[in-house]
Formats: C-alpha cells, sequence, structure tokens
C-alpha cells in the first residue's frame, strides 16, 4: 500500500488536499493511506515509525517550516518524494536544496486541484520506476534488477544486452531498441546511437569532438550518432539540474 502524509497547518486546506488526492486516487485504483498532519513534528514522528513514499509539504508552518521537515528527511537519508506547496513562489529556488520531486503554488493561475493531481500522477511514475525490473535471461533465466543499476543497453540483432553494475557478464534478451525505449521512456536514459541506450547516472563525460561519450565506472567509450546528440545535450542538462 502507498503511503502518503499531507503536512499544513491550516486544518481546512491539510483537509482538502488529502480530499484531493483521495478522489485521484481512487479514479486510478490505487492503494493508499493517507495521513493529514497540522505540524512537523507529529509527521517525522510517524515517518520514522512506518516510512512515507510521498509527502505534501506546505512550507511557511509556525513551529517547523517544511524546509526544515525537509532537511530533518535528507539528513536521515530518506528518499520518500518531497512535493513542496505553497503560495510563495519566490522559495521555489531554495526548495531545490532539499532535492524535491515538486513545488506546487497555491496562488497559480492553474488550479489547486489540477496542479495536485498532474504531479501525483508522475510522483506514481516515479515510484514505479523504482521497482525492479524482471529480465529473462537466455542462458542464466530471470533476473531482478533495479534500473538504476543498469550502466548502458546494447543492442546486438535480435537482443538487448544489459550491462549492469558489478555483474561481470551482461544480461541477454530478446528485443528490439524500440521496446527498449518504450520501456524506459520518462527514465534518466537516453538512446545515444542506434545500438546503445546509457543510464545518465553512469554518464561522466560526452566529447562531442569525438562523438563518443564515457561512462563509469570503467570509463566505457560508446559511440554516439548524430542523429541522437542533440537529445542527448537536452536531456543531460536537465538530468544535472534535477540534481542540484
Amino acid at each position: 500500500m502507498l503511503r502518503v502524509a499531507v503536512c499544513d497547518n491550516d486544518n481546512n486546506i491539510c483537509c482538502m488536499i488529502s480530499e484531493i488526492l483521495q478522489n485521484f486516487f481512487d479514479r486510478q485504483s490505487v492503494e493508499v493511506s493517507i495521513s493529514r498532519h497540522l505540524n512537523g513534528i507529529t509527521l517525522l514522528n510517524e515517518h520514522h515509525t512506518q516510512k512515507y513514499d510521498i509527502m505534501f509539504l506546505d512550507i511557511d508552518m509556525p513551529e517547523m517550516s517544511g524546509f526544515e521537515i525537509a532537511s530533518e528527511l535528507r539528513n536521515g537519508k530518506s528518499d520518500c518524494l518531497i512535493i513542496f506547496i505553497t503560495s510563495h513562489s519566490e522559495l521555489v529556488y531554495d526548495s531545490l536544496n532539499f532535492q524535491p520531486f515538486n513545488f506546487i503554488r497555491k496562488n497559480c493561475s492553474i488550479s489547486l486541484e489540477e496542479g495536485i493531481e498532474t504531479v501525483t500522477e508522475k510522483a506514481l511514475k516515479q515510484i514505479e520506476y523504482k521497482k525492479k525490473l524482471i529480465l529473462e535471461d537466455d542462458i542464466s533465466g530471470r533476473c531482478a534488477v533495479y534500473p538504476d543499476e543498469i550502466i548502458y543497453i546494447e543492442c546486438d540483432r535480435h537482443y538487448l544486452k544489459y550491462h549492469v553494475l558489478k555483474k561481470d557478464n551482461p544480461i541477454r534478451v530478446r528485443g528490439t531498441m524500440a521496446e527498449c525505449e518504450l520501456l524506459f521512456e520518462g527514465r534518466n536514459f537516453v538512446k545515444i546511437h542506434k545500438s546503445y541506450m546509457v543510464n545518465l547516472g553512469f554518464l561522466k563525460r560526452i566529447d562531442s569532438q569525438k562523438s563518443e561519450v564515457m561512462l563509469a565506472p570503467d570509463n566505457q567509450k560508446l559511440p554516439v550518432s548524430r542523429s541522437c546528440r542533440k537529445a542527448l545535450d537536452e536531456k543531460y542538462t536537465l538530468y544535472l539540474r534535477s540534481k542540484v
């Protein structure tokens, strides 16, 4: 079951956000537990007992601000998705210090309901992306890997070779690059060549002059085709900004 927390010192707003979320999850047929908190102390105490997957945090609260809550979470290495909700749009840049998943403005031109539903839909996809992939290897059988452990994927005729961190040999799965692109759509992967897709988390350097990339941890070099250069640069730039 998905665990979601809403924290706002205004009880009416807290209830309203919770109701919007419950209606959204009901339509998506997602089993969820939504908890309401009027201050950060009770929220953190509850989180330490049983961790939340998503938190909607008001920034401007008297006892403990949303930023202070987020700081406690990040110092504790929590990977909970943090979504700030505030009427102070000037705080959006300060919020980046806490690696939030998103930022919703109460006084935005779109309705609060629409903003919450749009961001929550993205959060659900992000949570789904964190789950292990089950790959059917022709030789060793089924393998379960986290997407973040995949360094790059190589297309070799009718097969895909998944090069995975700390695995001596790639996982060989029957498939095409088109199927691979569909599977990793929306994740931190980008196609750099008709035969290669790389995990941006392992990208160390893009060499435009040599039309190649260098990947961690072993300085593996792969070619970049002319048709993929623009998409690679754009997606890598967005990826780096998300890590600020």
